[in-house]
């Protein structure tokens, strides 16, 4: 598989955790990504980490659609910029683990948190290419 489709492959992934639910438990639990964004924003759900989590889902989706748009660009800054995003969400998932345990995760965190993982080791892969050449 080439390194563009990856690119392609890692923002579909980011953009299903938009469709798929975040917590196994507890307040927002029956609710997918941007319906549980949604009821956070308009205030149904108000958890002390609810602002947190809404912008959270709808910055996965705008970093899907950027891995997505962006795939096929090998420019050193747009790698640079890409990893650095992926280096921060994967980051930011880490300390999601600190507040809210993992094993209350459903698939939305757990998807973006391997397409970070992912992302980071694409960006990688693609530097050491340039360098090389």
């Amino acid at each position: 598989m080439g390194v563009p489709v990856a690119w392609v492959v890692c923002g579909v992934a980011l953009l299903s955790t938009s469709m798929t639910r975040w917590f196994r438990r507890g307040p927002g639990s029956r609710f997918a990504g941007l319906e549980l964004a949604d009821n956070i924003r308009s205030g149904v759900l108000s958890p002390s980490w609810g602002v947190w989590v809404a912008a959270g889902v709808y910055a996965l989706v705008g970093l899907g659609g950027g891995f997505i748009a962006t795939a096929a660009v090998t420019r050193p800054a747009v790698l640079v910029v890409r990893a650095s995003m992926a280096t921060v969400c994967l980051m930011g998932f880490w300390l999601l683990g600190r507040v809210i345990p993992p094993s209350n995760w459903s698939s939305g965190p757990t998807i973006a948190t391997f397409v970070f993982a992912s992302a980071v080791a694409l960006s990688a892969v693609q530097l050491v290419n340039i360098v090389r050449k």
